[in-house]
């Protein structure tokens, strides 16, 4: 996550999306989650808590994922978020290939 905090869409880590701290100072307003998992219930509440949209795109950290099925799952909604004026995390587990692939692919 830039620690800046310029742009409307942001890559980082499971670790920075459950970082309420972050999210904050960041001022993210909504999460894109592009992992085999949910995010636990203990982090949707903190997300309902604090204001943060989010959504789900199941994406498999493996390297036959078909990745325009993922892009078609996120676009509309990567879309809708942006266009609303959200700041908008897009991750996966580390941060490094899978939310890479979806915000460069959008």
């Amino acid at each position: 996550v830039p620690r800046d905090g310029r742009g409307h869409l942001l890559i980082g880590s499971e670790e920075d999306a459950g970082n309420a701290e972050l999210l904050a100072v960041q001022q993210i307003t909504a999460v894109l989650n592009c992992t085999e998992e949910l995010p636990p219930p203990e982090r949707q509440e903190m997300y309902e808590k604090i204001g943060i949209r989010w959504h789900h795109v199941l994406m498999h950290d493996d390297p036959t994922e078909d990745l325009l099925k993922a892009l078609d799952a996120a676009r509309p909604w990567l879309r809708d978020a942006l266009a609303a004026g959200d700041k908008v995390l897009v991750h996966c587990f580390v941060g490094a290939n899978r939310s890479v692939a979806v915000a460069v692919g959008y």
